[in-house]
């Protein structure tokens, strides 16, 4: 590839030309040792009709954005994507035929954005997800092939956001979803197969936003949302909750904390214990003795 020709791929990946996607996979096709140097930091391409993506992606070691939204008739990307060792964000919004994703993507340790909204045919997340150490955000909106998200995804120390909105069939959020340290945004909202919330829920410290609107198979709450930050926004419009009621629910987020810490029997025989000791009281108070009755004598 000579250097004009190098010059007008850059150009036509860096703004993504309708009506040239055949001389794009021309210049691209062939001995990768042609795009050997080439300086593109950016592909987009949105071609109704792509099917595959060359193998020659992979020399484009100097990517840090791959747009391929709106590609879909997509059904997989090759296993060199894994080369894209600068690659910052991938797009793949609404490859509605792509079916997984290839192992070698985890090895994308510059990744931060990893957009999968709407890829209506994706069964699955790779299992080592959990590598991708610099995700902040993963948005799998409307994959409704989804049913669950790999317990790898709580390994990853800086996401930020999650969004799982409208994954009809995902049923369960992994136990461990605690560990997100830095989560902010959480949307399950519409997930009509989701049950349940992870009891773990209570450690994300940096949680803000929490969205369970339409998820009306999530019945109660957690108990331990009770330690989550008074400023999160709670968004429940839809929910089903039979427990806290809808009434506490309405209230806000404080009135839903002050209902699940007032039957949180071990912590209430905690704090009493706590109490008495500060106080230096010789006999347990009659509370404590009916707490610690109800909680570890009856069954």
């Amino acid at each position: 590839m000579n250097k004009n020709e190098k010059h007008r791929l850059v150009n036509l990946l860096r703004f993504g030309a309708e009506g040239v996607e055949e001389e794009v996979l021309a210049l691209m096709g062939g001995n990768p040792a042609r795009l050997a140097g080439l300086s593109a930091t950016t592909f987009r391409f949105h071609r109704r009709t792509l099917t595959e993506l060359p193998a020659t992606i992979g020399c484009l070691t100097a990517l840090t954005v791959l747009d391929l939204s709106d590609c879909r008739a997509l059904q997989e990307l090759p296993r060199e994507v894994g080369n894209l060792a600068t690659l910052k964000e991938l797009n793949l919004f609404n490859c509605e035929s792509l079916e997984q994703l290839p192992d070698s993507m985890c090895s994308l340790g510059a990744l931060q954005e990893l957009n999968l909204k709407f890829c209506s045919c994706l069964t699955q997340l790779p299992p080592n997800l959990g590598l991708l150490q610099a995700l902040r955000t993963l948005s799998v909106e409307a994959c409704n092939a989804l049913t669950e998200l790999p317990p790898g995804l709580c390994q990853l120390r800086k996401l930020q956001k999650v969004d799982a909105g409208w994954c009809y069939n995902l049923q369960a959020l992994p136990e461990s979803l605690g560990d997100l340290e830095a989560l902010a945004i959480l949307n399950v909202d519409y997930c009509s197969s989701l049950t349940g919330l992870p009891e773990s829920i209570g450690r994300l410290g940096a949680l803000r936003e929490l969205d369970v609107s339409g998820s009306r198979k999530i019945d109660r709450l957690p108990m331990s949302m009770a330690y989550l930050s008074d400023q999160l926004a709670f968004k429940t419009t839809g929910a089903g909750f039979s427990s806290p009621p809808v009434h506490v629910v309405a209230a806000g987020i404080r009135a839903i904390k002050q209902y699940l810490l007032a039957r949180h029997q071990p912590l209430k025989i905690l704090l009493l214990i706590l109490s008495a000791r500060r106080r230096r009281m010789r006999h347990p108070p009659a509370e404590l003795w009916a707490l610690t009755r109800d909680e570890f004598l009856l069954f």
